[in-house]
């Protein structure tokens, strides 16, 4: 699989209320901004589970060259063990959201591809896709079965 380097990587607040704040944005997240708030919510929630339990030994994200809108926000390895993780600030799980996850599909030792979403609908598709509410996230990080 080839990856491809962004000039400018994926950087995360700790605390995206925090930026709100220092530009005094006190309303309701407009819709362009609620993918990237809860996309920064979830790195927190997967950082913070690594500081207190290892959860992975490694993250990154991935895109490839070809596909500008082919990418997977968080690549997790622990050992020579993958896991692709998209988080999707939406209440419907759709196909094209899940471009990034079928395209590292054949990455080596790839445990588990999970679109995680604001809907409540738990579901594998039927190339083994799982989509999971957040609070099927929050669960599996606090019982330590994310890579289980």
């Amino acid at each position: 699989m080839r990856v491809r380097e962004r000039r400018h990587p994926k950087l995360y607040w700790v605390d995206a209320g925090v930026v709100r704040a220092i530009r005094r944005q006190r309303e309701t997240p407009a819709p362009e901004d609620q993918g990237p708030l809860f996309e920064g919510w979830i790195a927190n929630l997967l950082r913070i589970h690594d500081d207190y339990g290892g959860l992975f030994d490694e993250w990154y994200s991935w895109a490839p060259g070809e596909a500008a809108r082919t990418e997977v926000d968080f690549l997790l390895r622990r050992g020579r063990d993958w896991i692709a993780i998209e988080a999707k600030s939406t209440n419907r799980a759709e196909a094209d959201q899940m471009r990034g996850l079928r395209a590292v599909e054949d990455l080596a030792r790839l445990r588990r591809r999970i679109l995680v979403y604001r809907g409540t609908r738990h579901m594998t598709t039927a190339d083994g896709i799982e989509v999971w509410p957040v609070g099927h996230l929050l669960e599996a990080l606090a019982t330590d079965t994310l890579w289980t």
